[in-house]
């Protein structure tokens, strides 16, 4: 008897949706939460979190530097892809989104050291404060995780 409901147990817990975890940006007086899978790695950063999914090839940066205005931000984000070694194929594509979060986001089709890839920068004005979430990573790689890539950028909202 006992081995059946250990077995029960099991079976249920193999059955259950992937966890995921909560992170509230920035997290001292919150704008934003967001969900991130719990398949993917994640870490602390200065002004945020990291997260990177499984097998390193697509990451998420979601920070709030303060009081910084979006030229100083993009201006950093430029920096950050040199640093990184990609290279912009032009001009971003600008898209603004409204809904339970406004956002502006910029998304570079651009070539890194493995090759082309795509960078988008989200910037959600939250009162004074900016977030912003970077994510880049291969368009082939961004396809493989698109699920998860979905359930994150689905799941932004404002703080309670």
């Amino acid at each position: 008897m006992r081995r059946f409901f250990l077995s029960l147990a099991l079976s249920a817990a193999l059955t259950m949706p992937a966890i995921a975890r909560d992170f509230s940006v920035p997290k001292k007086s919150p704008a934003i939460m967001i969900t991130i899978p719990d398949t993917w790695k994640f870490s602390d950063i200065e002004y945020g979190f990291r997260a990177a999914s499984p097998g390193d090839d697509v990451y998420f940066y979601v920070e709030s530097p303060g009081a910084k205005s979006v030229d100083k931000m993009m201006a950093l984000n430029d920096q950050w892809m040199k640093e990184q070694g990609i290279k912009p194929d032009g001009d971003p594509k600008i898209t603004t989104v409204e809904g339970a979060v406004k956002a502006k986001i910029y998304n570079y089709k651009a070539n890194d050291k493995d090759g082309p890839t795509n960078v988008s920068f989200t910037l959600i004005p939250a009162g004074d404060r900016l977030v912003m979430l970077t994510m880049w990573g291969s368009l082939e790689e961004q396809q493989k995780h698109n699920a998860d890539i979905d359930a994150i950028l689905g799941s932004i909202r404002p703080a309670q």
